[in-house]
C-alpha cells in the first residue's frame, strides 16, 4: 500500500476553493487526505505526507449511462 498524504496549497479566502493536483481521476483540494497507490506518485510541490491521519473515504461511483448519439462510432460505421 502506498503511502498517506495531505495535499497543500496557497491560503485562499473562506470559501473560496481552487484544486492544486489531480489524484486518481480526481481534482485535490487543500487539506484533502488521501492514499496514494504508490510511493511513486507523490509530488513534494503540491503534497506532505502525514502519519497517524486517515485517509478520507472516496465516494463509490457507478459508472454512468453510455453515450447516445454518434459518439463511440467508428467513422465507417458513420458513414454507412
Amino acid at each position: 500500500m502506498g503511502m498517506t498524504v495531505r495535499a497543500i496549497g496557497p491560503h485562499l479566502e473562506p470559501g473560496e476553493r481552487k484544486a492544486v493536483g489531480y489524484y486518481n481521476h480526481k481534482r485535490r483540494y487543500p487539506g484533502d487526505v488521501f492514499e496514494l497507490k504508490s510511493d511513486s506518485h507523490f509530488s513534494k510541490s503540491w503534497m506532505e505526507e502525514v502519519h497517524g491521519v486517515q485517509a478520507d473515504p472516496e465516494p463509490e461511483t457507478e459508472p454512468g449511462p453510455a453515450p447516445k448519439g454518434k459518439a463511440g462510432r467508428s467513422r465507417r460505421a458513420r458513414r454507412a
